[in-house]
């Protein structure tokens, strides 16, 4: 995995001064660490956005503008706070790392061949959308590809059918489902009739007139 520079500048704390921020196009963040202070910054927030959404496991140099010069961090997003109405960050926790400790992060899986299961008429069932893995910062997969392109309904894959990149880990158990293949649910036949209904109305007049013959022989 190749590191993302970005920059970052000290901030005050407290709501208001992040406020200020993100009405200035800035997203208030904080770094913190094993053995390390955590240190209150701001980013740019489309900067940010476009790393983010290209690779949400990034690996960030985090070059913090100081006085007496930057000051360069290893990161990770650790956790996003959301404005759900505009559906924007406002504020990212950042996570120092050591580039030569293993870390533990889930990479989304990758589905390939989708297209060929479902000219077989067949559904694809995810029972996992991601995989948590173990390895180096620099060795975090993009993602982790899944071929289903010969599967018929009735097959599965599971997390122990997958090979995992050199150097990576794939933590879970092997029996775990990944994706299954489902055959089509059968439409249901609408029930064939079970004989001729005799309309209510007109047996009701039938009867009116055998009830007026019969008083008619009465007289």
């Amino acid at each position: 995995m190749k590191q993302v520079e970005i920059s970052a500048q000290l901030r005050g704390t407290g709501k208001g001064a992040a406020r200020q921020l993100r009405m200035k196009g800035s997203l208030p963040a904080v770094l913190y660490g094993k053995g390390v202070d955590s240190v209150a910054l701001f980013i740019d927030r489309k900067s940010f956005e476009r790393i983010y959404k290209r690779d949400r496991n990034a690996l960030l140099r985090v070059s913090i503008e100081r006085p007496d010069g930057a000051d360069v961090r290893n990161a990770m997003v650790k956790d996003m706070q959301i404005d759900v109405m505009r559906n924007e960050p406002i504020h990212v926790d950042l996570h120092q790392i050591n580039l030569e400790d293993k870390i533990k992060v889930k990479v989304q899986i990758h589905v390939i061949g989708e297209d060929a299961v479902s000219a077989k008429g067949a559904i694809l069932q995810h029972q996992m959308r991601e995989i948590e893995v173990e390895c180096l910062p620099i060795e975090v997969p993009d993602n982790v590809p899944v071929h289903v392109e010969s599967l018929v309904p009735g097959d599965r894959v599971v997390l122990g059918d997958l090979t995992p990149p050199e150097g990576v880990k794939f933590l879970g158990e092997a029996h775990e489902i990944v994706i299954s293949v489902l055959a089509p649910k059968a439409e249901e036949e609408a029930p064939a009739p079970t004989g001729e209904e005799v309309p209510a109305e007109p047996e009701l007049v039938k009867k009116g007139k055998e009830e007026e013959t019969e008083t008619a022989g009465k007289e």
